[in-house]
């Protein structure tokens, strides 16, 4: 059978977690707001690691309960770790998969990650632009202005989506190389590590479009308020670059007003009847809450009121305090986004003896 029969649709979405642990907390929240906003039945999820984090990853995943598979790398320097996203060949199962993305920790989803999958694309990596080549950051040290318009913009790496085909194994290796061998040459390297390589050797070799990504990705230097629907799915928060705890406060930010505003932002809205879950009590960390007539509920801290915002996710009130929501089809279990922090908890229904 040929490799690619054994795909089946299969896609992985990879990140890349080295030395700061603070990224971590980035990456719990961008896996959060795929359990909010996302179908993941499609995709893998692959996080290269050390292994000092491979507990802290495992400890996520259990928390989500969402699967992250962990490739190990015993990296010495940062310059490798910051490379770290084009050694993505070397995990034992990548030829499971049909498609790949990459993405930086720093990103929320706040729409289906499934929608790049459906895309046709062609051999190229899908990427945002950002600033043009002129700029260090994007391979000025590297193109020839005599053979390509310094306006041309360049590639920012934070979002790679490409098809898992060995002409992008090639490129992979040619842009490490390239890196090693400035690296052992003693030549300047240029600011933001591998993205200088990657986007000169995208745009020189005519491997990238930002067809996809100028429709579905957006990078974000301040905080928008998030109010009405949008194709966007993927919020890259760009800046300040290494300052992990300025991306959190600002990603969370973000984060509550799509929760809040859950309603004002779904996309293709349906009309439904409001489930009836009156009576049905469910465990909530140490204690509980039960649904109760005309939309009030009881909790073991004191009581509040619930309003649904679609077929299956309700924001819960009490104590001053709103959680989003969401339970599965039969209305047994849920897991639940408060909205401020992000603060996940997951229950299941208490049934009367």
């Amino acid at each position: 059978m040929d490799i690619m029969d054994n795909k089946q649709n299969k896609h992985l979405v990879y990140f890349c977690v080295f030395y700061n642990t603070q990224y971590i907390d980035l990456l719990n929240i961008l896996m959060k707001t795929i359990k909010m906003y996302s179908k993941y039945d499609t995709i893998d999820f692959l996080v290269m690691t050390s292994p000092d984090f491979g507990p802290l990853i495992d400890e996520l995943s259990y928390k989500l309960q969402i699967p992250l598979h962990k490739k190990y790398f015993n990296f010495t320097t940062i310059q490798e770790a910051a490379c770290a996203r084009l050694y993505i060949h070397e995990y034992e199962n990548i030829h499971s998969y049909e498609k790949i993305l990459y993405l930086d920790t720093d990103i929320i989803i706040q729409n289906d990650l499934t929608t790049l999958f459906l895309s046709e694309l062609e051999d190229k990596i899908y990427a945002v632009p950002e600033e043009t080549i002129s700029n260090e950051s994007f391979g000025s040290l590297f193109f020839d202005f005599n053979t390509i318009d310094k306006n041309t913009h360049g590639l920012n790496s934070g979002i790679l989506l490409f098809n898992n085909k060995p002409i992008f194994e090639k490129l992979f290796e040619t842009i490490r190389n390239h890196v090693k061998q400035r690296r052992d040459e003693n030549l300047p390297m240029p600011a933001n590590h591998d993205q200088p390589f990657i986007s000169y050797h995208c745009i020189s070799k005519n491997l990238y479009s930002y067809d996809l990504m100028s429709v579905y990705a957006k990078l974000i230097t301040y905080p928008p308020f998030v109010n009405e629907p949008s194709n966007v799915i993927m919020c890259h928060f760009i800046w300040p670059i290494g300052n992990a705890q300025h991306k959190k406060d600002r990603m969370l930010y973000h984060s509550k007003n799509m929760l809040n505003n859950y309603k004002n932002i779904l996309k293709n809205k349906e009309d439904f009847i409001s489930p009836s879950i009156q009576g049905n009590k469910y465990t909530w960390n140490n204690g509980f809450i039960e649904f109760s007539l005309n939309n009030s509920l009881l909790t073991s801290w004191g009581n509040g009121s619930y309003d649904w915002l679609d077929k299956y996710t309700m924001h819960a009130r009490w104590c001053g305090v709103v959680h989003t929501v969401r339970f599965n089809d039969n209305y047994t279990e849920y897991f639940s986004l408060r909205n401020h922090d992000l603060d996940f908890v997951f229950g299941s229904k208490i049934y009367n003896r």
